[in-house]
C-alpha cells in the first residue's frame, strides 16, 4: 500500500472515530504523578524507607481510600501510578496526594495535602497512545502540596528584614497613641517580626500569640542600633537578621508589630493583612514601610506612607556590540561618549556614563527622587561618536522607553542613608555580541527549486510578484544586512539592469557554494563580515537577467532567523522554494514534498516523490517489539524536527532526531537503547514528534 493511500485511510478512520457525539462512558488510563522532592529535603519523607514511607493518590474515584499506591521512579523523586477509570467526556473527578512516613517514635505519620481538591477529567482530545483500547489521560505532574524545590532554601541563607518606622512616628505625632491590635502604644521602643516558618533562627512565631514575657519574644525584636543587620543606627529603619535553614520555605507570611518589652501587638495592619512573597533577592534584604500592608484594608497608616523617596540609581550600558561594528570607539574619549537620559533629568545630558576599566560597559549612579511603583519613570541610552567626517553622530536607542521600577523593597546597601536601586545592565539597543559575527563567516544559502518546477509543470507560468516567469533561468537572494559580501538588497527594489542584481544571483552549476551541478538546488555564498548581524530577514525570487521578482511568498513572508544557530553542517542553510508562504500566500504548498533536501544521516526517506498534505506521526511497527522498532513520520514542509522517546514519567530516554528534515515521509529505527547505549527495561514508552508548531505523541511497548 502506498504512503498516500495509508494517509487517506488514516484520515478516514479518524473522521469515523470522531463523527459521533455520544457522551457514553469510556475507560481511561489516568496517569498520576507526585513529586516528593521537598518532603524528602526537609526530612518529612524517606524514599529509602520503602516499608513505611509510601505515597497514594486518593480521590472521589476510589472512595478516598488507599487502593492506588504510587511507585517511585528509579530516576528522581517522583511517584506515579496508572489508574483505569470509567468516565465521560467533560466529567470531573477530584483527588489529592497522601503519604505515610515513619514518625521517629515507632509510629507512622499520616499526611494529607492541604488546600482544595484537585480536579481532573477528560476533554475529548485524549487518544489511545499504547493501543490497549483505553484512552490515555495524563494528569499534570504535581509537587506534593504544590511546594516545589524553588519554594525552599537549598542552602542556609540569612535574610535581613528592614521596616521603616517613620509612618508610625508620624501617626503617633498626630494621634498620641496606637490603640488597636491588642494594646496601647505611645512610643516606638519595641518592634517585633511575626510570622510562621519552620527551620528559622530565631524561630519565627506570631508574637501576639506568645504569653507576656515569653523568652522567645526578645529573639524576634528588631533594632535601630546598627546591629544584627541594621545598616544605619538611628535612621528609623529597624532591622533583624533571620537565618533560613536548608528546607525552610522561601515564601512565607509575615508582619511587624509595635509593643513593649513584655508583649508584641498586632497593630501594623488588619487581621490576615500579612506580607507574602519570595524572600531570596539581590542582597537578601527585604524592606517595608510600617503599615504598607494595610493600605486598602485597615489602612491605619495610609496617610503617613512615603510614596516618594530619594534613590541612588545605578545605570549600566554595555557598548560591546557598538564597539565591535565600529560605531563607537572607547579610546576616543573626547568625542565618543555615552549618557543615560530620561524623565528624571528632563531627557538631557546631565548624566554621562563612565567606562569600566575591565570591559565595554559604561555606568553612572544618579541620585534622584522616584515614586514607589510609579510607571512614568523611564530612560534610554544615548551616545555620540566621531562620524569620520569631522562631525559628531548623535545616536538614540530605538524602541520603547525603558521603565525604572521602584518596588518599595529597595534597601540602603552601602549604608549612606539613601536607598539603592540597581537597574539591570542593558546592551545598547538590546543588541549583544551574540547578535553579530565576530569573525568573517561564509554562509551558503541553498534553495531547492523543485517545488517551483512542479508548479510550472502544472500551471505553465508564475504570474505574481511583479512579473511573468515561464522557466527557471535566474534565481536571486533578497534581504537586508550590512557588512555582507556581496552586499544584500531587496532585489525587486533595484532598477532593471542594476549591476548589483548579478552579484545576488544563485547558481546550479557547481560554483559559488553549489554542491552538485544540475540537481535543481541553487546556491550562493555570502560572506558576513565582522559586525554583520546574525539575525536577518531574507527571501528568494525568480526573475530574468535584468530583474528579480517577489514571487516566492506574500508580502513580508520572509525567512527570519539567527544565521549562526540556523547554520547546519558546513554553514549551509537549506530552504524549499515557497516554504515561507505556507499558511499565507501558499502558492507552492502542494509542491513542497518535491524537495528532497540535503542527505540526512540516520533517516531513510520513502517515496519522497509523493505529495504529503499534512504532518503525521505513525504508529511504530512492530508493536510490541523486541529488540527494535521502526517509526515513520510525514512532513508537509521542511522543518526543524525533534523525535524523542520518553518513559511514562515524562523523562527523556533517547533523542532519535534533532535536525532539519526535508518534506516527505521518513523512517527511523529505535534499538531499545537509551542515550548512553544501555538497553532499557520492558514497559510502555512514549515517542513524540515536534515539527515546527506540530506536536504528536504515541505509545509503544517494549516486551522482552
Amino acid at each position: 500500500m502506498s504512503k498516500c493511500v495509508r494517509l487517506s485511510l488514516a484520515a478516514a478512520m479518524l473522521a469515523l472515530l470522531f463523527s459521533g457525539t455520544s457522551q457514553a462512558q469510556q475507560t481511561y488510563d489516568v496517569l498520576f504523578t507526585c513529586d516528593m522532592t521537598v518532603q524528602i529535603v526537609v526530612g518529612n519523607f524517606d524514599a529509602a524507607a520503602t516499608t513505611t514511607d509510601k505515597v497514594w493518590v486518593r480521590g472521589s474515584f476510589n472512595g478516598w481510600g488507599t487502593d492506588n499506591e504510587l511507585a517511585k521512579s528509579p530516576f528522581d523523586n517522583t511517584y506515579s501510578a496508572v489508574v483505569p477509570l470509567d468516565m465521560e467526556v467533560d466529567s470531573t473527578e477530584v483527588y489529592k496526594f497522601y503519604y505515610e512516613a515513619d514518625d521517629g517514635a515507632g509510629g507512622v505519620s499520616q499526611n494529607w495535602e492541604g488546600g482544595s481538591d484537585r480536579p481532573f477529567g477528560p476533554d475529548g482530545t485524549e487518544t489511545d497512545l499504547d493501543g490497549n483500547g483505553n484512552l490515555d489521560l495524563l494528569v499534570p505532574a504535581r509537587f506534593y502540596d504544590d511546594i516545589s524545590d524553588e519554594d525552599i532554601f537549598d542552602t542556609a541563607t540569612d535574610i535581613v528584614f528592614e521596616v521603616d518606622m517613620r509612618p508610625a512616628h508620624r501617626f503617633l505625632a498626630d494621634s498620641g497613641s496606637i490603640d488597636f491590635g491588642g494594646g496601647s502604644v505611645t512610643e516606638v521602643s519595641h518592634v517585633y517580626i511575626a510570622g510562621g516558618a519552620p527551620r528559622t533562627t530565631p524561630a519565627l512565631a506570631w508574637v501576639w500569640d506568645l504569653p507576656p514575657g515569653d523568652p522567645q519574644l526578645a529573639t524576634l525584636a528588631l533594632n535601630d542600633a546598627g546591629e544584627n543587620g541594621d545598616a544605619v543606627a538611628g535612621d528609623s529603619v529597624w532591622s533583624i537578621t533571620v537565618n533560613f535553614g536548608v528546607g525552610a520555605a522561601n515564601g512565607i507570611d509575615w508582619k511587624f508589630g509595635l509593643g513593649n518589652d513584655m508583649q508584641g501587638f498586632d497593630n501594623e495592619a488588619g487581621f490576615a493583612q500579612n506580607y507574602s512573597e519570595k524572600l531570596e533577592r539581590p542582597g537578601n534584604r527585604v524592606r517595608k514601610q510600617f503599615g504598607e500592608n494595610g493600605v486598602g484594608g485597615a489602612g491605619w497608616y495610609d496617610a503617613y506612607q512615603d510614596t516618594a523617596g530619594t534613590y541612588q540609581v545605578l545605570f549600566t550600558c554595555d557598548m560591546e556590540a557598538q564597539t565591535l561594528v565600529g560605531n563607537f570607539d572607547p579610546a576616543a574619549t573626547t568625542t565618543d561618549k555615552v549618557w543615560v537620559r530620561g524623565s528624571f533629568n528632563g531627557w538631557g545630558t546631565d548624566n554621562e556614563l563612565a567606562k569600566s576599566p575591565f570591559d565595554n560597559t559604561y555606568s553612572a549612579v544618579v541620585t534622584t527622587e522616584l515614586e514607589i511603583k510609579d510607571t512614568s519613570a523611564v530612560y534610554k541610552f544615548y551616545y555620540e561618536a566621531d562620524d569620520g567626517a569631522g562631525g559628531v553622530s548623535q545616536n538614540w536607542e530605538g524602541g520603547s522607553d525603558r521603565p525604572i521600577n521602584v518596588t518599595g523593597n529597595e534597601s540602603d546597601i552601602n549604608g549612606d542613608g539613601i536607598l539603592d536601586l540597581v537597574v539591570p545592565k542593558r546592551f545598547y539597543n538590546d543588541l549583544t555580541t551574540n547578535d553579530f559575527f565576530i569573525e568573517p563567516t561564509d554562509m551558503i544559502f541553498e534553495l531547492d527549486m523543485r517545488s517551483a518546477h512542479g508548479f510550472l509543470a502544472d500551471s505553465g507560468s508564475i504570474d505574481f510578484g511583479g512579473g511573468s516567469i515561464t522557466e527557471i533561468t535566474h534565481v536571486y537572494l533578497a534581504g537586508g544586512a550590512p557588512n555582507t559580501t556581496p552586499a544584500l538588497a531587496w532585489v525587486w527594489d533595484l532598477p532593471p539592469g542594476d549591476p548589483q542584481l548579478a552579484t545576488l544571483a544563485l547558481n546550479d552549476n557547481g560554483e559559488n557554494g553549489d554542491a552538485v551541478a544540475g540537481d535543481s538546488i541553487w546556491s550562493i555564498t555570502v560572506n558576513f563580515g565582522v559586525g554583520a548581524a546574525k539575525l536577518m530577514d531574507w527571501k528568494f525570487g525568480i526573475g530574468t537577467d535584468t530583474q528579480g521578482f517577489d514571487n516566492e511568498a506574500g508580502f513580508a513572508q520572509n525567512y527570519q532567523g539567527n544565521l549562526e544557530e540556523a547554520a547546519y553542517a558546513g554553514n549551509r542553510i537549506y530552504q524549499c522554494f515557497g516554504e515561507n508562504g505556507i499558511g499565507g500566500a501558499g502558492w507552492y504548498d502542494a509542491y513542497q514534498s518535491l524537495c528532497t533536501g540535503p542527505p540526512l544521516v540516520g533517516i531513510a526517506p520513502d517515496n519522497l516523490s509523493e505529495v504529503v498534505k499534512q504532518y503525521e506521526l505513525f504508529q511504530n511497527y512492530p508493536n510490541p517489539f523486541n529488540p527494535s522498532t521502526r517509526i515513520e513520520f510525514a512532513l508537509q514542509q521542511s522543518a526543524q524536527v525533534q523525535l524523542t522517546v520518553y518513559n511514562m514519567l515524562g523523562q527523556v530516554v533517547r533523542t532519535l532526531v534533532d535536525s532539519r528534515i526535508a518534506p516527505g515521509i521518513h523512517e527511523v529505527q529505535w534499538d531499545g537503547r537509551n542515550e548512553i547505549g544501555q538497553s532499557v527495561v520492558s514497559g510502555i514508552y512514549l515517542y513524540q514528534l515536534k515539527a515546527g508548531n506540530f506536536t504528536e505523541t504515541r505509545k509503544m511497548i517494549l516486551m522482552k
